[in-house]
C-alpha cells in the first residue's frame, strides 16, 4: 500500500522472516528436504579462490 506524507526518518523496523514464512509454505518443505551443506561441497571444486569475479552464494543461486 502507498502512503504518501510519511517522512519519518531514522525509524528503525525489526521483522522477524520467520514469521514472514508460514509453516506449510512450500519453501518450508524444500528447506527440511535439501542438505544445503551438502551442496556447498558440490559445488566447492568448481570455484577458484584466486581468479574471476566474486562468487555468489550457490544456495541463493538455486532459489
Amino acid at each position: 500500500m502507498l502512503e504518501r506524507g510519511k517522512n519519518e526518518r531514522g525509524v528503525i523496523e525489526m521483522v522477524d522472516t520467520e514469521s514472514l514464512v508460514p509453516a506449510e509454505h512450500l519453501l518450508r518443505q524444500v528447506d527440511a528436504a535439501v542438505d544445503f551443506e551438502r551442496l556447498y561441497e558440490i559445488v566447492e571444486p568448481l570455484y577458484s579462490e584466486d581468479e574471476g569475479r566474486r562468487s555468489i552464494d550457490p544456495v541463493v543461486q538455486l532459489c
